[in-house]
């Protein structure tokens, strides 16, 4: 496909994103490639502003969908999980999904050149799109269609049920009522490369250990040294 995108085009993409533009102008902004306003001397007129506003728009929207389900995560293992979900090759993938490469206005030579499959047009055309719909629709609208567009990938991140078991709650609650205090928490070590570091909690109780853990984030090594002296010492404890 190569000139203008059509009205029917865009139609469907806007179909395909369960959003309809009350601009229809933005939305073929951000389909417009520097290479096909370069050809007709539209200076400007392409989508790498929206391109600039999109990487930000998806990085706060994911960065905040992680903020709120990753309660016992560090920021290191937030920025992994952030990196893994934003960088290029992950918003090609999902602009291929999308098929947005048929709805791109390219140059001729960047559309001869296979430039509708290459992922940094690919990339830089799903963050443009991105953007017009924040510029079009604002901030609660664009958190939905970016919730629906990356639902597998943060279907995977969600919390835990809300039964799952606090271990670290139901060690205090035992230790306070058998000792009158409560369990203490200690890192001891960490190993592994800087993104992808394990931690090593001990629990201990008036100076003696009961418990050790690993995590991927310290408090989720806190947890896992609580769970494991509940295991360990909740019988001798009377906690059934």
């Amino acid at each position: 496909m190569s000139g203008d995108v059509t009205i029917v085009s865009l139609d469907l993409l806007e179909q395909r994103l369960g959003y309809r533009f009350k601009d229809r102008r933005i939305l073929e902004r951000a389909m417009t490639h520097p290479s096909y306003a370069n050809e007709r001397r539209s200076r400007g007129k392409h989508n790498q502003r929206l391109e600039f506003l999109g990487d930000s728009v998806i990085g706060m929207i994911i960065s905040s969908y992680l903020y709120e389900e990753k309660e016992f995560e560090d920021e290191g293992a937030l920025t992994f999980n952030l990196s893994s979900m934003v960088c290029e090759p992950a918003l090609a993938n999902k602009a291929r999904q999308l098929e947005l490469g048929t709805f791109l206005r390219l140059g001729k030579g960047e559309d001869g050149q296979g430039g509708r499959e290459r992922d940094s047009i690919l990339c830089d055309a799903y963050e443009a799109m991105v953007a017009a719909i924040f510029v079009d629709g604002g901030y609660e609208v664009v958190r939905d269609v970016i919730a629906n567009l990356h639902e597998k990938e943060l279907g995977m991140i969600r919390k835990p049920k809300a039964d799952s078991p606090n271990h670290k709650g139901q060690l205090q609650k035992v230790v306070q009522a058998k000792y009158n205090t409560q369990p203490h928490y200690k890192i001891v070590n960490a190993y592994g490369p800087e993104h992808d570091k394990i931690f090593v909690a001990e629990a201990s109780l008036n100076g003696e250990i009961i418990g050790h853990g690993e995590g991927r984030s310290k408090k989720l090594a806190e947890q896992k040294a609580a769970e494991n002296a509940y295991e360990e010492f909740g019988s001798s404890w009377g906690v059934e």
